[in-house]
């Protein structure tokens, strides 16, 4: 599987942030042409986004009062950290930055 371009990750980043208004502001990185770093602001939380195209890491992070309370990434392989638990990992299948809004925003 071909992995996306730190340009690619981020465009799709903004196209899908842009259509959500309870985002209030936004951060975004690339460094070296490799890594894309974000951030989501929300009213009283924020979401962080990781993803380093070499490795092909993925981090999603839904933070609240410095702590994450929901979450899924590729370490290893994809999984959940559960809202109920976020501490512990469920397998699951790929997650897009636009799944992972949709659910966040339920949490």
């Amino acid at each position: 599987m071909a992995l996306e371009t730190t340009i690619d990750f981020a465009r799709h980043l903004i196209d899908v942030s842009a259509q959500e208004k309870k985002i209030k502001a936004v951060s975004l990185q690339i460094l070296d042409n490799t890594v894309v770093k974000a951030r989501f602001s929300l009213n009283h939380r924020f979401i962080d986004v990781f993803y380093n195209n070499q490795t092909g890491t993925t981090a999603y992070a839904l933070i609240e009062n410095e702590k994450r309370i929901f979450g899924a990434d590729s370490t290893g392989a994809w999984h959940l950290h559960p809202k109920e638990k976020p501490d512990s990992h469920k397998k699951c299948k790929p997650v897009s930055f636009a799944e992972f809004l949709k659910q966040a925003l339920r949490v």
